[in-house]
């Protein structure tokens, strides 16, 4: 399967922070020291008011800035100005983020939509992963981008973030496999259920636990889950 590599190594959640509390999620810093530690990356991306895709998780940048706008209300060049303490942008571009990392380790984008404002997210992320130099992947928890998906996206494979053990839970997730899913991260407290026994048992899909927080968690979901997106350790490189 082309996506057996998302397997290989523990994947961090917006790189690699949480245990140094000098190194905040989301920033180059988190990622150029997931990529030291040759992790595969995980990234949350959300589209900017002028179709950029930018690096940032969150409904809003009320924690930033104070303020209850959100990302796609602001223009790429608006949100660059936003700055650390240091003077140095807070929020950056993907394409940014791809350039820093330079293929040194894989990338899992995280899609983060706005519905019936985002159209384009999907495809121009897929345009800037398929010119990274190293394996790569997109994943949404929000359905209708994945519905979205049309025939050229999918040189990069795609999967469900998806949680949940109630009954019409775990039909919707299923409903999603005829978007042509290719693996799945499930909330590591809900795994034990059908859809990530049938898609791991019977599909031979990759299934990612999120988000483990200690060996003692990763312990516990590995019985279920294949590999681990994870934040706030250092877990080992051969999980």
């Amino acid at each position: 399967m082309r996506i057996d590599w998302l397997s290989k190594r523990p994947i961090a959640n917006s790189g690699l922070h949480g245990y140094d509390k000098s190194v905040q999620e989301n920033t180059l810093p988190a990622f150029e020291l997931a990529a030291l530690e040759n992790y595969t990356i995980c990234c949350d991306v959300q589209l900017s008011h002028d179709g950029v895709p930018m690096v940032f998780h969150g409904a809003s940048l009320e924690q930033i800035t104070g303020q209850k706008k959100r990302i796609i209300d602001l223009r790429s060049s608006e949100i660059a100005n936003i700055q650390t303490s240091e003077g140095k942008p807070r929020i950056f571009t993907l394409e940014a983020l791809l350039q820093n990392i330079a293929g040194k380790v894989p990338v899992l984008a995280n899609l983060e939509g706005n519905e019936g404002e985002d159209a384009g997210l999907i495809s121009t992320v897929t345009e800037l992963l398929v010119a990274y130099p190293n394996k790569s992947a997109i994943m949404s928890q929000d359905v209708h981008i994945l519905r979205r998906i049309r025939f050229g996206d999918r040189a990069i494979p795609h999967g469900i973030k998806a949680e949940g053990n109630k009954r019409s839970e775990i039909e919707q997730h299923f409903a999603m496999l005829a978007h042509d899913m290719e693996f799945v991260a499930y909330n590591f407290r809900q795994l034990s259920n059908p859809f990530v026994r049938f898609v791991r048992e019977k599909l031979g899909m990759p299934v990612l636990a999120f988000t483990i927080h200690n060996s003692e968690e990763w312990e516990r979901a590995r019985v279920n889950a294949d590999q681990m997106i994870f934040e706030g350790f250092k877990p080992d490189n051969d999980n």
